[in-house]
C-alpha cells in the first residue's frame, strides 16, 4: 500500500498498472486509479513473468507512452525520488536505476513501452546497460535500496518507511525476538491498518 501511494503521489506519473497474484489488491489503489492484471500462476521466474504481463499490456494500450518498472520491494521509495528518477530517465530512450550494491535493478525506464527491454535479477544492472539503458547512479537511497535480504531490511528501515510496511516490519521483529515464527498475516494487506 505504501509504494502504491507513493506511485500514486508522484505528479510524473499518469496512470498504473499493478501485476499481482492477490486478489485483494485491488482496494489498495489510491482513489481507485489504476488497473490490476492477474500475475500468471507457475511462473518459473516470477518478477520478470509479472514484468512481461504489465509491458505487454503497455505495448497494446499505451505503445507510445513512457513507462517505468516499479518492483515492489522498494519500501523507501518516495514520491520525490521518483520524481527525479523519472526526470533524469526523460532524457534517455531508456533507463535504469542500479541498486544499493550496484549489481541489481531497481526501477527501469523508457519512453515508449515499446522499447523496454528488462532483464530483472541476479546482475541485471549489467545486462540493462548491455541493452543499451543509461545508469542513474545519482538517484536518492530510497530508488536505490531494494530489499532482497534479512541485511537490505535493516538498511531500508532506517531510510524511513511508510506506516504500512513500519507495521509489518515490526510484527516481523516481533515474532523474531518472542521466538515465534511470524505467521502468514504478518504480511498480509489485509491484516495493516488502514
Amino acid at each position: 500500500a505504501d509504494l502504491l501511494a507513493t506511485v500514486a503521489a508522484c505528479p510524473e506519473v499518469q496512470e498504473f498498472v499493478i501485476v499481482s497474484n492477490q486478489e485483494k489488491v485491488g482496494h489498495l489503489l489510491p482513489g481507485g486509479r489504476g488497473l490490476v492484471l492477474e500475475e500468471p500462476r507457475e511462473a518459473v521466474d516470477a518478477l520478470s513473468s509479472a514484468i512481461d504481463v504489465g509491458v505487454g499490456w503497455a505495448r497494446t494500450h499505451r505503445p507510445l507512452q513512457p513507462i517505468v518498472i516499479v518492483p515492489a520491494d522498494l519500501p523507501a521509495l518516495t514520491a520525490p525520488a521518483l520524481s527525479q528518477v523519472l526526470r533524469v530517465a526523460s532524457r534517455h530512450p531508456r533507463a535504469f536505476v542500479p541498486d544499493v550494491d550496484g549489481e541489481g535493478t531497481t526501477l527501469l525506464t523508457g519512453l515508449r513501452s515499446e522499447i523496454v527491454l528488462h532483464s530483472y535479477g541476479p546482475g541485471s544492472a549489467g545486462r540493462h546497460a548491455e541493452l543499451g539503458a543509461v545508469a542513474i547512479t545519482d538517484a536518492a537511497a530510497g530508488a536505490r535500496q531494494d530489499v532482497d535480504t534479512v541485511e537490505d531490511l535493516k538498511r531500508v528501515s532506517a531510510l524511513g518507511l511508510g506506516p504500512h510496511t513500519a507495521f509489518a516490519v515490526h510484527q516481523l521483529c516481533a515474532g523474531a525476538e518472542s521466538g515465534r515464527q511470524p505467521t502468514r498475516s504478518a504480511y498480509a494487506t489485509d491484516a495493516l491498518p488502514e
